[in-house]
């Protein structure tokens, strides 16, 4: 199963591509969830980005947080696509996605200084959005 995680927001949103059993980058080393793809898109362009990764994957469903703008983004989807829209719990992803990119970006000095927790240098949606889809996946085992 390939879902589009997305996590929405008002001036931009986060998206990830994953699939269940297809290669491309393990997430947290769990062993059947991969990430084929992720990024941020400015919420006006959503709808067309959105076209261009339905044609480039075949994805069976959208899981969308309940965050900011979520209503909106629903609206969107149900309107203009053809896919189920799968509604998951935001709380907490923010944290748990500072944790994921800490671990895939931190080197050197700020590795072996964890600790301190340092804060991302750009914003992390895209990494909210892994979190949402990894969710998702868990609970739809």
């Amino acid at each position: 199963m390939i879902i589009l995680a997305i996590d929405p927001g008002r001036d931009k949103c986060g998206y990830a591509v994953l699939n269940k059993v297809k290669s491309g980058s393990r997430l947290n080393n769990e062993e059947n969830n991969w990430l084929c793809e992720k990024g941020i898109i400015v919420t006006p362009d959503l709808r067309s980005y959105l076209k261009k990764l339905l044609n480039k994957y075949n994805i069976g469903v959208f899981v969308l947080g309940d965050g900011t703008n979520s209503e909106k983004i629903k609206d969107l989807l149900l309107d203009y696509f053809e896919l189920p829209v799968i509604i998951v719990n935001e709380a907490y992803t923010t944290y748990e996605a500072e944790k994921l990119y800490r671990r895939e970006k931190l080197r050197g000095w700020k590795r072996i200084f964890s600790f301190i927790k340092w804060k991302p240098s750009k914003p992390i949606d895209d990494y909210a959005a892994v979190i949402l889809g990894q969710r998702f996946l868990k609970e739809n085992n």
